[in-house]
């Protein structure tokens, strides 16, 4: 448990995740089994957190908080993943997936399936301006969402 703690820093507000990391990473776990863990700190600091250099500034992380941490998502209620996006490139390359095909043929075939794509993305954007709702997402994971907003709301009025 005090180990998947770090993979909750993404759900905790930008400015407050270098104190929580500190917090956590001093905390009596950590500290006790500090020969253990430090791979795994030192490779999560370096990737996600970011660290002081000799000179005590602050390096850059190899992923910048906004690309990872999901606090404002999940209070938006907007998706926390690319998974949609995923979807829709796998379903359009298997559309395409025909093989020795010439390039005209390819390129006649490849405007038309873009014309039903548009045509497609505007009825739904129709039915989403009219309040219809698209979601196709499995109960389970609905869910896991509602569950999630309401412990990072929990969170953010106790901190409060």
């Amino acid at each position: 448990m005090q180990i998947r703690s770090l993979s909750a820093l993404a759900f905790i507000p930008t400015i407050n995740v270098i104190r929580t990391f500190e917090e956590l990473i001093n905390s009596t776990y950590f500290l006790e089994n500090e020969e253990l863990l430090s791979p795994i700190i030192n490779s999560f600091e370096d990737t996600w957190i970011g660290r002081r250099n000799r000179n005590n500034r602050k390096r850059s992380p190899q992923f910048d908080f906004c690309m990872w941490n999901c606090y404002d998502s999940v209070l938006k209620h907007q998706p926390r993943t690319n998974n949609a996006v995923e979807g829709w490139h796998h379903a359009f390359n298997s559309a395409l997936a025909e093989n020795h095909v010439t390039m005209w043929i390819i390129k006649t075939y490849i405007i038309n399936l873009l014309k039903q794509e548009q045509s497609l993305q505007e009825v739904k954007m129709e039915q989403s301006l009219s309040g219809e709702s698209s979601s196709k997402k499995r109960k389970k994971y609905n869910d896991y969402d509602e569950r999630l907003f309401k412990i990072v709301v929990n969170t953010r009025k106790l901190k409060q």
